[in-house]
């Protein structure tokens, strides 16, 4: 017979399967630049989640600060001007990672499925400010329609609801949506041709 300790139960169990879809409140506890694989560089973020729905939950991105890809490039650049505002850096003050902890907002995670023999992760769709301030509620299980930073329309599959559909009405039978021709006036000619 062999004698275990006792503290080895106690440890805390630890989650890593992907946090549901939705929209947390979050603070990023963790940056640092790496070099990308292609010759690039890649800024690495670690955010936290502080709403009560899985809250201590953590999340990670990676935004493509310079790449070959112009494309991926603007995408990664564009996510770090939003994470510089949410830390309350004015533009052209961002020197150093650093500046960036403790940047709070809102983050919108989706599930990607496990490429490769992966298990699935979560994957982040944006960064916001919050309206409600650092409260520490779950916001929402759907992303709000329009992304405010950019104004582009969120994809469809997100709107809380569709959108009314038109009244589709059949047209008359015999109807035609173009005149017919003056009686004076062989079919096909210009209508600026004037007939004696």
């Amino acid at each position: 017979m062999a004698f275990l300790d006792p503290s080895i139960s106690n440890e805390a169990i630890r989650d890593f399967s992907p946090i549901p879809e939705g929209v947390y409140e979050f603070v990023i506890d963790k940056v640092e630049v790496k070099p990308s694989r292609t010759g690039g560089e890649l800024l690495k973020l670690q955010g936290k989640i502080t709403s009560p729905e899985g809250s201590g939950r953590l999340f990670f991105d990676q935004l493509n600060i310079v790449n070959s890809n112009a494309m991926a490039q603007e995408i990664g650049r564009r996510t770090l001007t939003q994470l510089r505002i949410l830390a309350g850096i004015e533009e052209g003050q961002l020197s150093n990672t650093d500046q960036l902890l403790g940047a709070r907002g809102l983050v919108s995670l989706s599930i990607e499925d496990g490429t490769e023999g992966r298990a699935p992760q979560n994957k982040v769709l944006w960064y916001r400010q919050s309206t409600q301030g650092a409260s520490g509620n779950f916001i929402s299980k759907r992303p709000p329609v329009s992304d405010p930073l950019f104004d582009a329309p969120a994809p469809s599959a997100f709107n809380s609801a569709p959108a009314p559909k038109a009244a589709y009405v059949p047209p008359k039978l015999g109807a035609t949506s173009v005149p017919p021709p003056a009686a004076n006036k062989p079919l096909g000619s210009p209508p600026w041709v004037k007939m004696k």
